[in-house]
């Protein structure tokens, strides 16, 4: 007997708190939800109610978590993505939209196209890279012919919209070098922005610093690029890098490449804090 009493009490107080949130203005319960976590609003409270539902499906709520939880998007301006969730949940401003940048899975998401000498290898990195990167333990290492490889990034498919891109955002592009330090070392950077048949290229920068002599102290340096001013329809960007020893050894005795990293930069932020944050 208590305990269909204590079940039909709880059965109540249910009711009854649902009814109270049903009389909430929906500005209010707006506000509220906007606070939940993302995975709770698309797992447990899209299910309460038709209008909860609504609410959380709504533009209008994923620009205000945007504006509380995505860094850069108050800087967007007139510029602003279509679909608010899907920019919340891909980030795609100031973030490294490279795959596998530091090979800790192995060759994946890489296309190699020369694989010169022995061949490109994994190695773990023995001088640690500058603050706040030392903890990086793996880099790729190319041998005593030209080693080239490839990556094509989508950027419609990482977050991106057209108009966004057709305003042409500055585009920072960034990796880590060395040389061993009994060996010298050359190194090439190529970056190219390609319209949507990924054929036409809309424009080409390429870096290639001057080689690393033998008997250097194998400490990293940076290589950057930056794509602006570059005209519309730039839909894929294609990062390649390549390098090889200067002393033909048999090996991998060649460039140590490691952090590859393509950013977008947020309307109005300095080149070098996207760059701080580019991460693995």
């Amino acid at each position: 007997m208590g305990g269909s009493l204590k079940k039909g009490t709880g059965g109540t107080r249910t009711r009854e708190s649902a009814k109270m949130i049903d009389m909430l203005p929906e500005e209010v319960v707006l506000e509220i939800l906007t606070w939940v976590p993302a995975v709770d609003l698309a797992r447990s409270c899209r299910l309460v109610c038709s209008s909860w539902c609504r609410i959380i499906d709504s533009q209008d709520l994923w620009h205000r978590k945007c504006e509380m939880e995505v860094p850069w998007s108050g800087r967007l301006g007139r510029h602003r993505p279509p679909d608010w969730q899907r920019f919340h949940r891909l980030r795609p401003i100031g973030r490294n939209m490279m795959r596998n940048p530091c090979a800790r899975r192995s060759f994946r998401d890489w296309t190699i196209t020369m694989d010169g000498g022995d061949g490109w290898k994994v190695e773990h990195v023995e001088v640690p890279l500058p603050e706040p990167h030392q903890l990086i333990q793996q880099c790729f290492v190319s041998s005593y012919q030209e080693c080239t490889k490839k990556q094509i990034i989508d950027l419609l498919a990482e977050g991106l919209w057209e108009v966004f891109l057709d305003n042409q955002p500055d585009i920072v592009v960034s990796e880590w070098y060395a040389a061993r330090w009994d060996c010298g070392c050359l190194y090439k950077l190529c970056c190219r922005l390609l319209a949507a048949d990924q054929k036409t290229v809309i424009v080409e920068k390429t870096v290639q610093p001057e080689a690393i002599p033998q008997w250097n102290d194998g400490s990293w340096r940076k290589a950057v690029l930056v794509l602006e001013h570059y005209g519309p329809g730039a839909r894929y960007l294609e990062f390649e890098h390549s390098g090889k020893d200067t002393q033909f050894w048999a090996g991998w005795y060649g460039s140590r490449m490691t952090l590859a990293s393509v950013m977008v930069v947020p309307p109005g932020a300095s080149h070098e804090v996207i760059e701080d944050h580019a991460s693995a």
